[in-house]
């Protein structure tokens, strides 16, 4: 039989996870001067077991684990099996997600057809150098790749703040894109956190996006029924 339970929370904290106290199992929020628990890991089994111990729960969760139905099923006991369940040593099981590449966005071209003079014998002219009216300035060809805890994160969205040019991360999370020194780069994903980023003088910059979580008193919904 399938047992069946909702979790929703109706007015999430917004406290500052990082400033609170590390427990055994969470961590202390001393503005409401409770425990909160990090759910964010839990698979579904384990969160609904944790749920079914009763009593308030303060939690912090990924946005898919909330407003869905988590259903544990259960089957009737075989005093067996329980037995020997007791004499096996329990396999992790690990799974991967399968991450649908999108498509890459090409970095935006510079013209670099049109020049001003610059009283020089000799100007060696590229596509990473913009000529101003006195004096040259070179574009910085910024490379490197985008992901969060779990690995590469395809399809986040790279962008040179204050203008319209940006890319996108490529199946394995890689992006590339021009941009001039002291330009601030924002890195975007759905369901993750913001980073912004003022690039002065390296070419390579690796960005770790901290997934978007949500905290707050949980609330139960759902018909749970228990064989025996």
């Amino acid at each position: 039989m399938k047992n069946s339970i909702k979790i929703t929370i109706a007015d999430p904290c917004h406290e500052d996870w990082t400033q609170m106290t590390p427990q055994e199992k969470g961590r202390h929020c001393d503005s409401c001067d409770k425990l909160v628990i990090d759910f964010s890991q839990t698979t579904d089994e384990q969160l609904y077991k944790r749920v079914q111990r009763g009593g308030k729960i303060c939690g912090r969760f990924k946005p898919e684990q909330l407003d869905r139905e988590i259903t544990l099923s259960r089957k009737r006991k075989n005093p067996f099996l329980d037995y020997a369940a007791t004499l096996l040593i329990p396999a992790a099981i690990f799974s991967t997600q399968n991450i649908n590449a999108s498509n890459v966005s090409k970095s935006p071209q510079i013209e670099t057809s049109s020049y001003k003079s610059l009283n020089i014998s000799s100007l060696n002219r590229t596509q990473k150098n913009v000529v101003a009216e006195s004096n040259s300035e070179t574009l910085l060809t910024i490379k490197g790749t985008v992901s969060d805890s779990h690995g590469p994160l395809s399809g986040a969205i790279v962008t040179v703040k204050g203008t319209d040019r940006f890319v996108k991360t490529d199946e394995n999370g890689n992006y590339k894109i021009d941009i001039r020194k002291g330009d601030t780069l924002i890195f975007d994903h759905i369901a993750y956190n913001r980073r912004e980023v003022i690039i002065e003088k390296c070419q390579k910059y690796n960005v770790v996006l901290e997934q978007h979580m949500i905290m707050g008193e949980i609330g139960i919904m759902g018909r749970v029924s228990i064989n025996k």
